[in-house]
């Protein structure tokens, strides 16, 4: 839902996005999205790519794509079976943010968001 009101925004501004809305958020969903978009030869006409990612494929998809600004908004027990604990999803995604060099959102109201880069 926030992803969708981001590009909303973006729209509005006149501004051409791609983006993952049907909520395929994982590295296949993201790569299928991006195929959709790009000519024979790869490139993908485009101002802003704007994509929800879970959260245990952060660090491989932007280990591939070069991300400019990561929001991240909440850590749920919701996917258990495939992430584990909450807590390693935590420090994985700080893990990450130990060699991102772009611009970081986070949202303060979360507590285990809050904790990222000082774990």
């Amino acid at each position: 839902m926030t992803n969708n009101a981001i590009c909303h925004v973006f729209k509005n501004a006149g501004k051409k996005i791609i983006s993952n809305n049907e909520g395929n958020n994982m590295e296949t969903g993201i790569l299928s999205t991006l195929l959709k978009h790009c000519s024979l030869f790869g490139k993908i006409d485009a101002d802003f790519l704007i994509f929800e990612v879970d959260e245990g494929y952060v660090p491989i998809i932007f280990n591939k794509i070069k991300l400019d600004t990561l929001v991240v908004l909440d850590f749920f027990r919701d996917q258990l079976d495939r992430n584990g604990e909450v807590e390693s999803l935590i420090l994985k995604i700080n893990e990450f943010l130990k060699t991102y060099n772009g611009n970081l959102i986070l949202n303060n109201d979360d507590p285990n968001v809050s904790r990222l880069r000082t774990c």
